[in-house]
């Protein structure tokens, strides 16, 4: 018996502690270089992404039915999840309807880029606004919750309230402007500017947290899965995926203002140099074949006389490519009886109001508008404060001044917009646009000269057997 102890006792001593050589540490040099080298990372999103397809298609393929705790009209937030009384988490409300629940994870995929720029276009100035957090580290903004799966809601719901898409649990951001100076009364000591924003830095730090665990639901997949920037909202460059949507995005952007160019092409006297024909600007090859593009996208039946590319040449600046390229897009959006012209970037969903021109009929505008249903925004109460413009005179009386009021097209963009972003060899989206137009017309005239070389041996084939069929019928 004591033989046997014995024995347990040394299998439990080699067990606790193994005599083989240890694993070298993860955190150490060699592995950190390994781990930040960018094909490596790559390859590690490649995995990642196949590894959650791998799962889903099993998901799929098994026809599990979905636990009644994943309904995302039984959800339920407990009272543990509200940390601060600066912040609400409601649940959602149940429609009492009968019509079978669709299990979320069927649609759920955080590698699509289209849902998340759907959940990133649901955040506008008029329901999303954080105050200014100064040079901390806290990046509470649109892009942190659309990855993580939230929505921003619209309409009679306060600011700042997001929605989960998936486990459909409501969570509202509330801060202390310092400019209102609301509730300074209930307190019996003074608070500055300094003093407001170190409680707002405490406050979005703690809905961090609620954006990326807390605030989803027990069994919400958005607590475990985040999407990925990298190769998702920052494209990947020199790859055919990222080649398609980019001059596919560019040439929705460029119609747009392209149709609507009566109504906008004075405006260019508001626009800083970074639009204008400064370095770097479209060149005529450039527009030259953009103009070609576009009329084989979206006027195939007038190319035989080539009437809409002369009128693309004559009529159309050379500064609305560079705003097309820069993923600028011309919107409408009605206030009342009032309407205003914009510019929306789909990719980080900022606005640009544009100035109105006192000479310009508004009811005869609005019917010479020619924009698709989704380019029209939902309409709102009250309209923002836009100076008006008549015949370019300027309002300001120093040149300094009026040069500072102009709209910079490039810093419009929201500081973590993929068209600000650096790819490699300090190259933007909008140098790689420039060389994938070139290429793109290149690769559709050969691919053009191929078929008319096709064409022409197929008619000659044909010649070739009519003349064989009456040579051998006379013979």
């Amino acid at each position: 018996m004591n033989d046997t102890s014995q024995v347990l006792s040394d299998c439990l001593a080699l067990l606790s502690s193994p005599a083989h050589e240890k694993y070298p540490s993860s955190s150490g040099r060699g592995s950190s270089h390994f781990n930040s080298h960018p094909d490596i990372q790559y390859f590690k999103e490649i995995k990642d992404k196949n590894h959650y397809e791998y799962h889903k298609s099993k998901y799929n393929s098994s026809n599990i039915n979905h636990s009644k705790s994943l309904r995302g009209n039984d959800v339920q937030v407990s009272i543990q999840n509200v940390l601060s009384p600066q912040k609400s988490v409601l649940p959602a409300q149940s429609t009492g309807s009968s019509v079978p629940h669709t299990d979320p994870r069927i649609n759920f995929n955080p590698h699509d880029r289209s849902s998340l720029i759907s959940r990133l276009s649901t955040f506008s100035v008029l329901n999303w606004q954080v105050p200014d957090l100064g040079l901390t580290a806290v990046d509470l903004n649109e892009l942190t919750c659309a990855r993580k799966g939230w929505k921003c809601l619209k309409g009679t719901s306060p600011k700042n309230t997001l929605s989960c898409t998936y486990c459909h649990s409501v969570m509202q951001l509330k801060f202390n402007d310092a400019s209102t100076g609301a509730n300074t009364s209930y307190f019996p000591f003074d608070f500055d500017a300094d003093d407001y924003m170190e409680l707002n830095v405490a406050l979005a730090q703690n809905y961090l947290k609620q954006i990326r665990y807390q605030g989803h639901d027990d069994n919400c997949l958005w607590r475990v899965y985040e999407t990925p920037l990298d190769g998702v909202y920052y494209p990947r460059p020199y790859i055919d995926e990222t080649s398609i949507e980019l001059v596919e995005d560019y040439l929705k952007n460029l119609k747009a203002l392209t149709d609507n160019n009566h109504l906008i092409v004075d405006l260019r006297p508001i626009f800083k140099n970074s639009v204008n024909f400064q370095p770097p600007s479209p060149s005529e090859e450039f527009i030259s074949k953009s103009n070609s593009l576009l009329v084989e996208k979206y006027y195939k039946e007038d190319q035989e006389n080539s009437y809409y590319d002369i009128q693309l040449n004559s009529n159309i600046p050379g500064w609305m490519y560079r705003i097309a390229a820069l993923g600028w897009s011309l919107h409408v959006q009605y206030f009342s009886r009032q309407y205003v012209i914009l510019l929306v970037c789909s990719q980080c969903n900022s606005r640009v109001f544009l100035p109105q021109n006192q000479n310009q009929n508004q009811s005869q505008t609005q019917g010479e508008l020619n924009l698709s249903p989704s380019r029209i925004l939902t309409p709102c109460k009250y309209p923002p404060f836009i100076s008006n413009v008549a015949n370019n005179e300027s309002i300001f009386d120093d040149v300094e001044e009026e040069e500072l009021s102009k709209i910079d097209i490039v810093n419009e963009h929201k500081p973590w917009c993929c068209h600000l972003k650096q790819y490699p060899h300090n190259r933007t989206l909008e140098d790689l646009l420039f060389e994938l137009i070139l290429v793109e017309t290149e690769t559709n005239t050969t691919k053009s000269t191929k078929r008319k070389s096709s064409s022409e041996i197929a008619e000659n084939l044909n010649r070739l057997n009519k003349l064989r069929k009456v040579f051998l019928n006379q013979n």
